[in-house]
């Protein structure tokens, strides 16, 4: 892709325009993914015991939504046995709090196009492995701007917690992101930068580099898209900058400028 870079976005999305507490509950899983065996994922052979299956229809998404959340709480179960760290949804570690069930059904209503994949078992039980999907990136704020080396941004500050994982330091990136074309109403359909793809939700048991790759390779293929962002935990900052993914700042403000004491609303990132 254009500049040979993922960006990685690191800024706090604001509320999708969904509705509210009607998604809230959360549906109890098909079957307990404490039994699910996680994906083998052969170097040479690749998947050999699991079915990987493309799904581009938004109500396949939406049928498969306890699915995912089922899904997203046992990887993050199995990454806190295994490495020994268990952190409450309300730290910043967790990937659990962003992957519930309402935000998924609410991108499911907002993201367009919706494209991306699921793993299965092999086994005839057809268990979910794993998922990742894209769409193309849009922002829904009133004033958004991508800047590494703005304060308000917090990289420099984050870099200090992360001092191995790369980051934009000379605000390079972030420069060519500015100069992406976009359009729309933020308070309508969002303000769509149709060159920016963006990765929405991963979720998976030891499979989730299989699927990243698989939808960085197709974008690349497709040659629709010069860059790649992904809203990023602390705790997955690791795996995506493995990925070839490098950590980039941006500043939103949710309402319009100059409206509220000191322009309202700025975010940061970090």
């Amino acid at each position: 892709m254009g500049g040979g870079a993922h960006s990685k976005r690191s800024y706090p999305k604001p509320a999708r325009k969904g509705r509210g507490g009607e998604h809230d509950h959360t549906p109890p899983a098909p079957y307990p993914f404490r039994d699910v065996p996680n994906c083998r994922v052969d170097k040479e052979e690749g998947i050999t015991e699991s079915v990987l299956q493309r799904v581009d229809k938004r109500e396949e998404w939406v049928e498969y939504a306890s699915e995912l959340v089922g899904l997203s709480h046992e990887a993050g179960r199995r990454r806190a046995e295994k490495t020994g760290v268990f952190r409450g949804i309300h730290h910043d570690h967790a990937e659990l709090e962003r992957l519930s069930y309402a935000f998924i059904v609410e991108r499911t209503e907002t993201d367009d196009p919706i494209t991306g994949y699921v793993l299965r078992t092999k086994d005839g039980t057809g268990r979910m492995q794993g998922f990742c999907w894209y769409t193309t990136f849009t922002t829904w704020t009133h004033y958004f701007r991508w800047d590494s080396r703005s304060e308000v941004a917090g990289l420099q500050a984050s870099a200090g917690r992360a001092p191995n994982i790369r980051w934009d330091e000379d605000g390079s990136l972030s420069e060519e992101l500015e100069g992406n074309e976009r359009s729309g109403d933020p308070n309508g359909e969002g303000v769509i930068w149709p060159r920016v793809s963006e990765i929405a939700l991963v979720g998976a048991l030891e499979c989730g580099g299989f699927l990243v790759q698989l939808v960085l390779e197709e974008l690349e293929e497709s040659k629709q898209f010069d860059y790649v962002v992904v809203q990023a935990t602390e705790s997955s900052a690791g795996f995506y900058d493995r990925m070839g993914f490098r950590r980039v700042g941006a500043i939103a403000s949710y309402v319009p400028r100059g409206e509220g004491e000191g322009g309202g609303g700025v975010q940061q990132g970090g």
